[in-house]
């Protein structure tokens, strides 16, 4: 590939974004990058330094100073990336219920915007990427060849939310109406920060697979490429 290919993917939270992503960079060869870590990090950062996530100049200046190294994965337990904040593993505490309970409100602050996107724009330089979060096409990659904005519906979204997390944990009771709730909670605190790109293709998967999504975000990357 003598050009780097940028592919922008935003939308809601669970609507399919991480698996899509990660399936098109295996079949482009090529990297995913999910944004929502960088985020996860600041979140876990307030809360092992005490900062009250609502503190936007706190939380700013974590976001400005933390080291964040994003590498392959180390450990065959599942993970996509390995995630080192000041060169600790916390590839899997970024994903605990307590960070999941604030990232939003961190993620709203604008210092803390402005120092992820800050972060995402150098990594991408010179390299191919699949950029993955809320506003990616808009802000992060606005000269991506490729946007998208994926989306589906609630019910469709809770849905596929529960089954991955009973396949995770088979033994746990999930309930698809307390998903539902919880997700329209996270869509109220996001939707600031989602924004569509006026050159952005709208997908809903909410009648397709996983596959129909990839295989209509993989033609357009190869006409690009081509």
């Amino acid at each position: 590939m003598n050009i780097a290919l940028h592919i922008a993917v935003d939308g809601p939270a669970a609507s399919g974004k991480s698996v899509v992503c990660r399936i098109l960079a295996d079949r482009l060869h090529i990297l995913y990058l999910d944004t929502g870590v960088m985020y996860r990090c600041a979140a876990y950062a307030a809360l092992r330094n005490d900062v009250d996530p609502a503190d936007a100049n706190a939380c700013g200046l974590l976001a400005e100073t933390m080291h964040v190294a994003l590498l392959p994965p180390v450990e065959n337990d599942g993970r996509q990336e390995t995630t080192l904040l000041d060169g600790k593993d916390i590839t899997w505490d970024i994903r605990s219920e307590a960070v999941t309970a604030v990232v939003s409100a961190v993620a709203a602050h604008p210092r803390v915007r402005q120092a992820v996107n800050a972060f995402y724009r150098t990594f991408a330089e010179h390299k191919s990427v699949i950029m993955a979060g809320r506003d990616i096409a808009a802000v992060v990659l606005p000269e991506a060849q490729i946007k998208i904005f994926l989306t589906a519906a609630l019910n469709v979204r809770a849905q596929r939310r529960a089954l991955d997390m009973q396949a995770q944990n088979p033994s746990q009771s999930v309930s698809t109406e307390d998903i539902m709730m919880q997700l329209a909670k996270r869509d109220a605190l996001d939707a600031p920060n989602i924004k569509i790109a006026p050159d952005a293709l709208i997908i809903d998967s909410s009648e397709l697979t996983i596959e129909q999504v990839v295989d209509q975000i993989a033609e357009a990357a190869h006409v690009i490429i081509r």
